[in-house]
């Protein structure tokens, strides 16, 4: 599903990073890692390319399609890395996920360099986004109690309202 929902969307933020030879480079949330693959697919073999996710799941796959990568299971909020590691953080659809999303980008930043980059995604409100919003309803209407039931909107809230 991601390869064909999200792939597009992945392929133009990473052009929008434009990953230059020498970097370091984080994918921040990575999930099954489409930002640090497509990233890698650019950059010599020898660049550091590092991808970051909490769920083991997600690392499994992203280790089984690009073992070649290096790949971390640990919080977006407390980073293994050191402060100013990485010339590139990319994080592509996740950041609306983080618990605590202030903590999240100030990580970010704690382990960017100086002249770092960060290239993040996130949804527009979920007015704007007719496909998620169509789900969000047919779950609640499907299931009152579903956990998307309430607080979906909680998702999208990086993006512009309506009327404002």
């Amino acid at each position: 599903m991601v390869p064909e929902l999200l792939g597009p969307w992945a392929e133009r933020a990473v052009d929008l990073a434009d990953p230059q030879p020498g970097e370091c480079v984080l994918d921040m949330a990575c999930g099954t890692g489409i930002g640090a693959r497509l990233a890698a697919k650019r950059l010599p073999a020898r660049v550091r390319i590092v991808g970051l996710d909490p769920d083991p799941a997600m690392l499994s796959v992203a280790r089984a399609i690009a073992a070649s990568l290096e790949w971390h299971c640990a919080s977006a909020l407390k980073m293994p890395y050191e402060k100013a590691t990485f010339d590139l953080c990319m994080c592509f659809q996740g950041l609306q996920f983080f618990p605590d999303r202030v903590a999240g980008l100030a990580e970010m930043r704690r382990v960017l360099k100086a002249s770092g980059r960060l290239v993040a995604t996130v949804w527009a409100a979920l007015e704007f986004n007719k496909g998620q919003h169509a789900i969000i309803a047919a779950l609640r209407a499907g299931s009152p109690g579903h956990r998307y039931g309430h607080g979906a909107e909680s998702l999208f809230l990086f993006g512009p309202r309506s009327g404002t």
